[in-house]
């Protein structure tokens, strides 16, 4: 599913994951009307080029930063042993 919010979802994971940690940086730092791309990229030690390979847009990377924030958060991945309708609920 993150892939969903990735230009290249092959891209170097190590990478995604520096934008994502510095897009969730600047996120708290500043908040989201201010965030962009370029500055989180600065912030990551990459190229604005870089970013805009691994996310579209500013949309795409505060969606994926939110994800990740989610995907974190303790019990965020429901136990593969239940039925779909449990896990969706």
């Amino acid at each position: 599913m993150d892939g969903a919010f990735s230009r290249r979802s092959e891209g170097a994971p190590a990478t995604r994951d520096r934008l994502l940690t510095a897009g969730a940086e600047e996120l708290a730092d500043s908040g989201a009307a201010t965030l962009t791309v370029r500055r989180v990229a600065r912030r990551a030690g990459l190229s604005a080029a870089t970013a805009y390979k691994v996310f579209a847009s500013k949309e795409h990377l505060l969606a994926a930063v939110f994800l990740a924030h989610l995907r974190s958060a303790p019990g965020a991945e429901p136990a593969a042993d239940l039925p779909v309708e449990e896990r969706l609920a």
